[in-house]
């Protein structure tokens, strides 16, 4: 579809706008022009210990109806030094 814009606009007799031709299509000009975004943005996460990850996979069987942010609460109170994106995290994998 691309291509076949581009090329019209250049072998037209008359000058258009390409802003105009977009209007006309429904295409708005910042999807136009804007690059398509490849991989992931950012750090990949850590892996988790697999002691935390057991402790925290406990928690959440020991109570299936709580969130992540309760379990990390639980887990916490139960010694186990884990943050709620951790939880979050394993709870998302498991």
């Amino acid at each position: 579809m691309r291509e076949l814009i581009e090329t019209s606009l250049q072998e037209s007799e008359f000058p258009v706008r390409r802003t105009a031709v977009l209007k006309l299509l429904g295409i708005s000009r910042s999807s136009w022009y804007s690059k398509p975004k490849t991989g992931r943005r950012g750090r990949a996460a850590a892996p988790v210990d697999e002691k935390l990850r057991r402790a925290i996979e406990r928690c959440a069987q020991q109570y299936p109806w709580w969130g992540y942010k309760r379990i990390a609460v639980i887990c916490r109170r139960d010694g186990v030094k884990v943050s709620d994106k951790m939880v979050y995290r394993v709870l998302r994998e498991a």
